[in-house]
């Protein structure tokens, strides 16, 4: 028998295999020769003194099978002459496989015939592994990152596979999960059968803000789930992001980062804004379709004084309407970001009721309410509301002369929306109750509403596409007063029909818009929308749903969006009707 071809490691007496630099062994060829009993020598071109290969097998593998390996030998053939430089190639691509350890060697072995010789690839398989260990982890848990490893517990170790995905380990879990980490080694116990990957997470550094000329820093600061010293974790760093956003004072948010960090396992980080007007005092004339042609003077800022508090005081006066309103909002009351929200006013308004009657309505009241989130899209809101309502002139059968409400409101919100002015993207859903009188509340109305508006928009084709959706429905209970009947028709719900076109204790609206820009601060507008409203008794009924399309404008001014809408009705009368108002419709 001859000496075998040997592929083996530098070093004896190896019981860890561990990760070196850049993943390369030291290899040391040990070249032998062929027995005496063979004829000639072997050669690696294949001289016509070489032996010819009989057979090929393999031997030493356990749990790996034969044909798994024998697939790797690609080079020396049965019924070619045996060629060293192929065995060597052969040997190296069964060592590629990652199973064997690296003293594998090829043994040509003369046939009793000498016909040729058969050649035997000897392998040494690693260990089975028995545990994983990933060391070195706080914010994920292991079992976070496993998936991530082929290597599992009860399969043979295989160095190569490792090796790959330690490579592409750290990718792979900030892809997937957000956090940025990198391994820093790996070792497995060829004894024990115990691998450990020891991974080292990139922390946050310096955080810095920019761009706030009016905003504090602390209202910036305070949005962030992230600050020195924390793992940096890209969902918590975008979902910061998304919480500057929504806060309506900047029109565009960034995170940026340093070309060159000192240290690879921090991150400085800069987060950049840029601020939008958010005070404004604004004398207005125009002519609503809810309230006929008025003029008022409103001063608000939804970012007063830089502290993110809203102060709103809105002073309007009309041939239908006469309002008085003012508004304190303070979002962070205390630590666990309670919000506050405190609103008086004093309207009065000409109202038209059923059939010719029109009376003088004047609502003097307030709220205050308190909210907390529930989560990062989701929050609670509570309040308590008093308002005095008098009706003068010549009432509609069921309006009273006076009514006092006093009513506990609940509310559950969620929004994933991208933008708070004008989403194109995510969803938004209003959920919310109010219980007036009774025992506990006091008053003179006794009733329950119950309320909940859907929202959600979609980004079409390209360049500022959106189609948007809105859903509203509500339903009451006990004696509700007049003043606080559903209302639908209008340009906030039905457009082609006048405002209150129908009224009633229960309600369902339906609207959808398609947008898009026209230039750099227009937006037009397609929509089609649908509702009604339902007395006492009516049985709601679907196929009685008034609908209305048209189209509009969206102008984007100093004062806030203006729209401009006109719609027609789908009936009998297809007269349109035009609609001025502010913001968008939903």
């Amino acid at each position: 028998m001859g000496e075998a071809f040997l592929l083996r490691r530098g070093r004896g007496g190896m019981t860890t295999w561990r990760r070196a630099a850049g993943f390369a062994a030291a290899f040391a060829l040990v070249v032998g020769v062929l027995a005496a009993g063979l004829a000639g020598t072997v050669s690696a071109a294949g001289e016509d003194s070489a032996p010819i290969v009989r057979e090929i097998a393999v031997a030493g593998n356990q749990r790996i099978p034969a044909e798994t390996i024998m697939a790797a030998v690609t080079k020396t053939k049965v019924g070619e002459p045996l060629d060293q430089s192929k065995v060597y190639a052969d040997l190296y691509a069964i060592y590629n496989l990652g199973w064997f350890r690296e003293d594998i060697s090829a043994d040509p072995q003369a046939l009793a015939d000498r016909s040729g010789v058969k050649v035997v690839f000897n392998v040494t398989e690693y260990p089975v592994i028995k545990e994983i260990k990933i060391e070195g982890l706080t914010a994920l848990s292991p079992s976070k990152v496993l998936p991530y490893l082929r290597a599992k517990t009860g399969e043979v170790f295989n160095r190569r596979e490792l090796q790959e995905d330690v490579h592409g380990l750290a990718q792979k879990v900030y892809d997937h999960e957000g956090i940025a980490l990198r391994p820093v080694d790996v070792n497995f116990d060829l004894e024990t059968g115990v691998l450990v990957v020891q991974v080292k997470e990139t922390r946050v550094g310096k955080v810095t803000i920019t761009g706030n000329q009016k905003t504090r820093e602390y209202v910036i600061r305070r949005e962030l789930l992230l600050g020195p010293g924390d793992v940096f974790d890209r969902n918590k760093l975008y979902d910061s992001l998304w919480r500057i956003k929504m806060l309506g004072h900047f029109e565009d948010v960034q995170a940026l980062f340093p070309d060159q960090q000192e240290d690879p396992d921090v991150v400085d980080l800069t987060i950049e804004v840029k601020e939008r007007k958010t005070g404004q005092a604004s004398f207005s004339a125009g002519y609503s379709s809810a309230s006929g042609f008025m003029g008022g003077v409103e001063v608000s800022d939804t970012n007063f004084l830089g502290r993110g508090e809203t102060v709103r005081l809105r002073l309007s006066a009309g041939q239908k309407q006469t309002e008085y309103d003012a508004e304190f909002y303070e979002p962070y009351l205390d630590r666990h970001r309670t919000s506050l929200d405190v609103r008086a006013y004093n309207t009065r308004t000409l109202v038209n009721g059923d059939g010719e009657n029109t009376y003088d309505q004047q609502r003097q009241g307030g709220s205050l309410t308190l909210g907390r989130p529930l989560s990062l899209h989701t929050g609670f809101t509570a309040g308590l509301k008093i308002e005095n309502v008098t009706n003068g002139g010549r009432l509609p059968e069921g309006v009273e002369p006076k009514s006092v409400t006093h009513s506990l409101q609940l509310g559950l919100n969620t929004n994933t929306t991208d933008d708070p002015y004008d989403p194109t993207s995510g969803y938004r859903n209003s959920l919310s109750l109010e219980f007036a009188g009774g025992p506990l509340l006091g008053g003179t109305a006794n009733f329950s509403k119950y309320e909940n508006e859907f929202s959600a928009y979609r980004k079409i084709g390209a360049g500022g596409q959106v189609l948007a959706f809105r859903l509203m429905a509500g339903a009451s209970g006990g004696d509700l007063p007049a003043h606080e009947r559903y209302v639908v028709g209008g340009a906030d719900t039905v457009r082609g029909y006048q405002f209150g076109a129908d009224k009633g204790v229960s309600m369902l609206v339906l609207n959808s818009e398609y947008r898009f820009p026209i230039g750099e601060r227009v937006k037009g507008v397609i929509f089609l929308d649908g509702g009604r409203a339902w007395k006492e008794n009516e049985v709601v009924r679907l196929t009685e749903l008034k609908g209305g399309f048209g189209a509009g404008l969206r102008v984007d001014t100093p004062i806030g969006t203006i729209r401009l809408d006109y719609g027609f009705p789908m009936g009998d009368d297809r007269r349109g009707k035009f609609y001025f108002s502010f913001g968008q419709t939903f």
